[in-house]
């Protein structure tokens, strides 16, 4: 290959990178992020030959409501969520989880929602409870794009007692941890429901 072709080639990939959804040098940002804690109950479906199927039993909830700054016509290709949760166990210590889930095709300018899920199965075991307890758990969630942090302040709910920036102590160590127990919206009996409603996860 000649060297113009080369020069030529290289002057169309810095000319895309610069331009995609998602630049070192300038990704949206996140903008007016919140997080609510929910429970919600296990969808039943009336079709299934066993007949109703479902529990009914209680899923603890993680919603994020949040924008991106920009015009309505850009769009964030691709973001990693990454999550935190503080829940209390049945003797009052608490248990740590953490999970990155990966989102694509955000438009900035928008609001935009997501959700992760804790299974029912998953709280009884921790808890001693089929239903969490709201009050005492605590939320924190990050948003990156190509390794960049796309916010300041932190997005968090503290559960009661909970110190701010709670997610940052080093005390967190000694805390037992699960890595794989919260569940993006896909993964879940939930996943066919509000499906426009939610940006959009990446598959594994």
């Amino acid at each position: 290959m000649s060297k113009s072709a080369i020069k030529l080639l290289w002057v169309m990939f810095l000319f895309g990178f610069v331009f995609s959804g998602v630049t070192a040098f300038g990704a949206p940002k996140i903008d007016r992020a919140k997080i609510k804690l929910d429970v919600e109950r296990t969808p039943q479906f009336q079709d299934s030959r066993y007949g109703s199927s479902g529990s009914g039993d209680s899923w603890l909830a993680v919603r994020v409501e949040f924008e991106l700054t920009g015009d309505k016509d850009e769009w964030l290709d691709e973001a990693e969520m990454n999550y935190k949760l503080l829940i209390p166990r049945k003797n009052d210590r608490l248990v740590l989880l953490e999970q990155t889930i990966k989102v694509i095709d955000l438009k900035c300018g928008t609001k935009l929602n997501s959700v992760v899920y804790v299974r029912p199965t998953f709280i009884e075991k921790i808890c001693g409870s089929t239903r969490p307890d709201l009050g005492k758990t605590s939320a924190y969630v990050d948003f990156r794009a190509n390794g960049q942090l796309l916010h300041v302040d932190p997005i968090t709910v503290d559960g009661a007692g909970m110190p701010r920036g709670w997610f940052k102590l080093k005390e967190l160590s000694k805390v037992k941890k699960y890595m794989s127990d919260i569940s993006p919206r896909s993964k879940t009996p939930f996943g066919v429901l509000d499906y426009d409603y939610y940006v959009s996860e990446k598959a594994d």
